[in-house]
């Protein structure tokens, strides 16, 4: 660069004769490979191919955990439900009969007669009935939480479906 009278050079690289240098541009110059082959590697794995892959299978991995979680959240809740039921039910609904009214058992064919909406939910519409009683049945809403009849409704639901055996 040249200004008014003078005269500037400016040279960004060091001069290679001195030992000192040499070596810092050598090893910068390992240092730019290293850095260039390792970007080229990190690219790969941010390559939107890849990037849709990752999100394809961790879908399928989210999709099969909800697909199978039902199933045994269900065993756990129908266990969890035999107490609840065995506490409170079995006085009167003892191996799924009902001694105050014998047609109104609690196997499957008399749950879907008398019990409304059966067919569109069978735990919802078993819920619902536990929850707010109806003719000599009395309602449990306020003695046990949601979820301990949600339980009873699977444990009732699967004795049903296997006949109480």
């Amino acid at each position: 660069m040249e200004q008014e009278g003078c005269s500037v050079s400016f040279n960004p690289w060091p001069p290679l004769s001195s030992g000192r240098f040499h070596g810092l541009i050598r090893g910068d110059l390992k240092n730019l490979v290293f850095l260039s082959v390792s970007r080229s590697f990190s690219r790969k794995i941010h390559e939107p191919k890849d990037l849709r892959m990752r999100h394809f299978l961790s879908l399928a991995l989210a999709a099969l955990i909800a697909l199978f979680s039902p199933s045994m959240v269900s065993a756990a809740d129908a266990a969890h439900g035999e107490q609840i039921f065995s506490a409170n039910c079995a006085a009167c609904h003892i191996g799924g009969g009902n001694v105050v009214n014998g047609q109104r058992t609690l196997q499957q064919d008399d749950l879907k007669a008398y019990l409304a909406n059966y067919d569109e939910g069978h735990q919802k519409a078993i819920a619902y009935q536990v929850t707010n009683g109806k003719n000599g049945m009395p309602a449990f809403g306020a003695k046990l939480s949601a979820d301990d009849i949600v339980d009873v409704a699977a444990y009732v639901e699967s004795q049903s479906i296997n006949g109480w055996a």
